[in-house]
């Protein structure tokens, strides 16, 4: 429901996502993923507090689903950033 949003403009250069809390779900921000076919090449996903153990979870399955991304996560700040660039 949190992601239940009507068309939106397309492609996609940069996606932030910061919520919702990781204690309604710890999967919760996974389904940030239904928007990821709409990532431009070259553009970029950013998951906050990527380091907690809900969002390790949600990068994992990022990575076996979407292979044409390159997750690389970014360890500086306490609890560390997922960025994700789609390949061109």
């Amino acid at each position: 429901m949190w992601y239940n949003h009507g068309p939106l403009p397309g492609p996609i250069d940069l996606m932030v996502i910061d919520g919702p809390p990781w204690t309604i779900h710890p999967l919760t921000r996974g389904a940030a993923a239904s928007l990821f076919g709409q990532i431009a090449p070259g553009g970029t996903v950013i998951l906050d507090d990527a380091a907690r153990p809900g969002e390790r979870l949600v990068a994992r399955r990022w990575r076996k689903e979407w292979p044409e991304f390159d997750f690389k996560l970014v360890r500086s700040g306490s609890k560390g950033t997922l960025v994700g660039t789609r390949r061109i």
